[in-house]
């Protein structure tokens, strides 16, 4: 049948972000690509559900690309010194754990944050470890259908060494 593969039925690669998780919390979908900070809905759920990270090949180390905290100071701010204060405090070992339901970013809040509230966190601090910052651009969504892309083409069965090659190609032209 067009569309099918053989992992999962024609569209479902596709599914919005709502539709997969719903999907997977009803049953209907064996395996669903969530980062750690799913895991709250995950840990309500009667699901016997496991966790792994990366999708690299076997004896290479996964590497992925997250965003982080939006904490910035802008040039015409008019307090500069009370904002980088804020900051401070914010990310604070003895804070930043307390203030997020993410990931936090200090990293000694992070480990304490994540043998708390999540599972397997030693899997989730090993894949942080390796993980690269997406780049600034304006053009940051696009980026991201340019990645997502590619990953949907692998799991589909896709070469991945020519699903990269695309991606590489559209993230290119976004200059």
């Amino acid at each position: 049948m067009k569309g099918e593969t053989k992992f999962a039925p024609g569209g479902i690669l596709n599914a919005s972000s709502g539709d997969m998780r719903e999907l997977f919390l009803n049953g209907s979908l064996a395996i669903e690509f969530w980062p750690a900070l799913e895991q709250p809905t995950l840990q309500k759920s009667k699901l016997d559900w496991g966790f792994v990270s990366g999708t690299a090949p076997e004896g290479k180390t996964p590497v992925g690309t997250f965003g982080g905290w939006n904490l910035a100071i802008f040039e015409s701010s008019p307090n500069k010194d009370a904002a980088w204060k804020f900051i401070q405090f914010m990310v604070r070992e003895d804070v930043n754990g307390d203030v997020v339901d993410l990931i936090p970013a200090n990293k000694k809040a992070a480990t304490a944050f994540l043998e708390k509230n999540r599972k397997d966190p030693k899997v989730i601090m090993a894949h942080l470890e390796n993980a690269k910052a997406r780049p600034l651009s304006p053009r940051y969504l696009e980026l991201a259908d340019a990645q997502i892309a590619m990953f949907q083409e692998i799991y589909a069965g896709g070469d991945p060494a020519a699903a990269a090659a695309k991606a590489c190609e559209a993230i290119n032209a976004l200059d």
